[in-house]
């Protein structure tokens, strides 16, 4: 099997306005507020290095990540899937955003996501029916909603 090559950016990129950093910021400002004053030191602290953090990675531009897949793994950047620690896979197309599903082994990250082009999904499909059970997945609630919110 010859080696299966894209570029990708590492996320999905929407531009922010100043409102939703806004918004984002009072709503934990107020959380960690209330939990400061029910002596909830931890989860004050908590949320506001996660805001932190949040509001550094959303201001950051994505980088075009190299996926690859191999005879015995996937490559996307410098994080290698190997196909034993994987169940089966699901190429996901009838979204704005393709992608592969791939069930991990894992307990920790029991369905990993892996953009791909529109264009190579075919493609892709049948080389990874070579490697792998297909077996459709599904995105959790929670990720999909995080999506639609913006994160």
């Amino acid at each position: 099997m010859e080696i299966l090559r894209w570029h990708i950016f590492e996320y999905e990129h929407e531009p922010k306005t100043p409102d939703w950093y806004w918004a984002v910021s009072i709503i934990v400002f107020a959380l960690s507020g209330a939990s400061f004053y029910l002596g909830n030191v931890l989860l004050g602290i908590i949320l506001l290095v996660g805001i932190f953090t949040l509001l550094l990675l959303r201001a950051k531009r994505p980088e075009i990540v190299i996926c690859e897949i191999h005879h015995d793994k996937i490559i996307c950047g410098n994080t290698a899937y190997p196909f034993e620690h994987l169940h089966s896979f699901h190429v996901e197309t009838r979204i704005d955003s393709p992608r592969i599903l791939l069930a991990s082994k894992k307990v920790f990250s029991p369905l990993l996501t892996v953009p791909i082009h529109e264009d190579d999904a075919t493609e892709i499909r049948e080389a990874l029916r070579e490697l792998l059970p297909e077996k459709e997945h599904r995105e959790s609630v929670f990720l999909i909603l995080f999506r639609r919110l913006g994160f």
